[in-house]
């Protein structure tokens, strides 16, 4: 909504934009940006760029010669049916250093805090590449060893609940 925002004003200011289409180089005065070339073989100059790539951070950074330190995570997730549904109880929002829990209408969304993550470790966080990732997909076998043995640990209460679903989505 943000984004969607921004654009909208920069429209009504006389701002073009134009979107599917890839940069393929940054055209640089020294150590300044000062325009771009795309694709379709279009060259733009500008009197600023803006990089607002997002998980392609990293990628636009190297183009410029920057070392960016955006880190393309994934959040384990899964949907818990709880096996006593009792009324009138509110479900309190979890939140543990590991990972985090709420309710999510009849459920319960349980999701890896970012807190644990070990960004040297591939299952956890990577350099990928966005456009290589897929949007959904199942849960790591070691992530679900993981979130047993913290339901275990802290809300014994959820370790008989059925698994509703599980996702992986990348942050």
């Amino acid at each position: 909504m943000i984004s969607n925002t921004f654009v909208k004003k920069m429209q009504a200011n006389g701002g073009i934009v134009k979107t599917g289409i890839k940069v393929t180089e940054l055209i640089k005065d020294e150590d300044r940006v000062k325009g771009l070339k795309t694709d379709d073989g279009s060259e733009y100059e500008f009197d600023i760029v803006v990089d607002c790539t997002g998980p392609w951070s990293r990628f636009t950074g190297e183009m410029a010669g920057i070392d960016v330190p955006i880190w393309h995570t994934k959040a384990e997730a899964f949907f818990l049916s709880p096996p006593i549904k009792r009324e009138g109880y509110t479900f309190p929002v979890i939140k543990y250093p590991a990972f985090y829990g709420l309710k999510a209408g009849d459920n319960v969304f349980i999701c890896k805090s970012h807190l644990s993550m070990n960004l040297d470790d591939p299952r956890h966080a990577g350099q990928w590449n966005p456009d290589e990732l897929p949007q959904t997909g199942g849960t790591d076998e070691y992530f679900i060893d993981f979130l047993f043995d913290q339901m275990d640990t802290y809300i014994l209460e959820l370790a008989d609940s059925g698994l509703s679903s599980c996702n992986r989505i990348w942050w």
